[in-house]
């Protein structure tokens, strides 16, 4: 197995790095894999970095695709997701790189799509991004299937309120611009003891630099495990006021109520995951908690505004609920919905998102 930057000169399209963060993926990670090396834009360097895995996910991969000289293996002792990837991006060779997690799969016009786009967009435009479909252990549709946010351009403000990116799976981004902020900040995040918000805290980080894009098609399948969410939310809500904090400072002409707001989304969100996953105790905790926030932060919260737009928008988004999706595989076809059935929907969320960031 070899690097891929041999090829770029053989070839018009600009080679694309792609990062491969695995442990123990030894079920799934060969579609992965084969739905990277599928892609339509050929030029590309797959980087397959194992985290210390204890299972076949090495022999796996010398087996099946050491003879494809895009794939180059890298090991090392088990560090976490986030130094995994970032050993990834001291490999890479291609201006453009992509991350793509062991058990999601794109679709084959992913990368072409998004570097077609980048290319139109010209040069102040760092990351392009793609909707995602949930997929399950089977790579089937699990519905709802939703359209996503699409923020363009400055996306610093209404990614504070949101990670609409979604996952670490979806994003095209300058190699360049990854380094010029550091990758993955493990440090901060390692020193509030918490879990999670890699991915939101690099965007945000990159939002500070560089403008937006997205290519508004389901060309990643992310794949969502049955996991319970832990009773005790503080190390997940750590890691998020690290993260939040660390851009706040750097920003403080920031609108205030995205402050409050983006705690608030994440609490519904975390929420509306846990009712779904049938923790009932653990959802009603969590309203609870954020009952609390607003009372301590803003107790005319609920007749400003923003809340009657929120709650509009919720109320509209609980009508798709029960909604069902093809039962077939992901990869099968680009899965579509309707877009006038949603359109409604996508308006309240926007003018509730105005209404915050403005």
């Amino acid at each position: 197995m070899t690097a891929g930057s041999s090829m770029a000169s053989a070839s018009p399209q600009p080679l694309v790095s792609v990062v491969v963060p695995i442990y123990n993926g030894a079920e799934v990670v060969a579609d992965t894999l084969r739905s990277v090396l599928g892609q339509t834009h050929q030029n590309l360097e797959v980087i397959a970095v194992d985290d210390g895995s204890t299972d076949r996910t090495v022999q796996l991969i010398e087996e099946e695709f050491g003879g494809d000289e895009r794939v180059r293996l890298v090991t090392q002792v088990n560090q976490g997701v986030a130094a995994a990837r970032n050993a990834g991006l001291a490999e890479a060779n291609g201006p453009l790189i992509a991350f793509v997690d062991s058990d999601d799969v794109w679709h084959q016009e992913k990368l072409a799509k998004q570097v077609a786009l980048l290319e139109r967009a010209g040069p102040d435009v760092g990351v392009v991004y793609t909707w995602y479909a949930n997929i399950d252990r089977a790579g089937v549709i699990v519905p709802p299937l939703r359209p996503k946010p699409m923020h363009r351009g400055n996306v610093l403000a209404p990614l504070l309120l949101q990670n609409f990116v979604g996952n670490a799976s979806t994003p095209l981004i300058r190699t360049s611009l990854l380094k010029r902020v550091g990758g993955y900040s493990r440090d901060l995040l390692e020193k509030s003891g918490g879990q999670g918000f890699e991915d939101w805290h690099l965007y945000l980080k990159l939002a500070e630099v560089c403008e937006f894009e997205v290519v508004a098609e389901f060309l990643t399948g992310y794949r969502q495990g049955r996991a319970t969410m832990s009773r005790d939310v503080k190390p997940f809500l750590s890691n998020f006021h690290a993260a939040r904090q660390d851009i706040w400072s750097r920003h403080p002409d920031l609108p205030r109520p995205l402050h409050l707001w983006s705690e608030i989304y994440l609490l519904a969100w975390m929420a509306s995951r846990a009712w779904t996953l049938g923790q009932r105790i653990t959802a009603l905790g969590l309203l609870v908690r954020g009952a609390g926030t607003v009372i301590r932060n803003d107790p005319l919260l609920p007749f400003r505004p923003a809340t009657r737009k929120f709650v509009r928008y919720a109320l509209e988004l609980r009508k798709h609920e029960g909604e069902t999706a093809d039962d077939r595989p992901y990869l099968g076809s680009v899965p579509v919905v309707d877009a006038n059935a949603w359109r409604q929907t996508l308006e309240l969320r926007s003018t509730f998102v105005d209404e915050i960031i403005r």
